[in-house]
């Protein structure tokens, strides 16, 4: 039985070019992130987002200081509105 090694090299060759070409096919490869445009609206910050935040700033202010009065008939009013809908 006669052993090619020039047989053997060139199969040797033939698969470090595959794997190369596999692995620059990889690192040609990159992510995308695309972000619609109803997407890129919710994320600005809108004025009744900055508006809300300033008054919950100012009723956290007003309880830490012990000046915040809960009106009873408006909280009692919300509730009722809240769970018969």
């Amino acid at each position: 039985m006669k052993i090619n090694p020039i047989y053997s090299l060139n199969a040797y060759r033939k698969q470090q070019e595959v794997s190369s070409k596999k692995s620059t096919e990889l690192q040609k490869k990159h992510d995308q992130l695309e972000i619609s445009s109803a997407a890129q609206n919710m994320q600005k910050v809108n004025q009744y987002a900055i508006d809300r935040q300033e008054k919950i700033e100012k009723i956290k202010d007003q309880i830490e200081q012990g000046t915040y009065k809960a009106n009873a008939h408006e909280t009692a009013r919300k509730f009722y509105e809240y769970w018969n809908e």
